[in-house]
């Protein structure tokens, strides 16, 4: 949707005038359901289900942005937080509370 077109320009922009993108995915915080001012928490994914929407990011940047070596690069959150075992923490509250607020 146009929420993720407008950074993927971005760093397809940078990328062209000579800088190398890093595009973050939310790997690990997609875990956690967050209510973010709604009525109800959004539901919980499945690691099948991340692992699929990663996969489909990943497939719409490489349209724009070049991720060969030592050009642009995706790092995901969850190689760094699921060791660290937070988001077995948040998911069992970040229901209760946005993301923001927890964080």
């Amino acid at each position: 949707h146009v929420g993720s077109l407008v950074p993927m320009m971005a760093m397809a922009h940078l990328q062209r005038n000579g800088h190398n993108p890093l595009a973050l995915l939310g790997g690990g915080t997609g875990m956690i359901g967050d209510p973010s001012g709604k009525e109800e928490a959004r539901q919980m994914m499945t690691v099948d289900t991340i692992e699929k929407n990663k996969a489909g990011i990943r497939k719409q940047l490489e349209k724009f942005v070049d991720l060969g070596e030592g050009k642009g690069q995706i790092v995901d959150n969850a190689d760094w937080l699921l060791g660290l075992k937070y988001i077995d923490f948040l998911r069992d509250y970040g229901a209760l509370f946005s993301v923001n607020v927890m964080l």
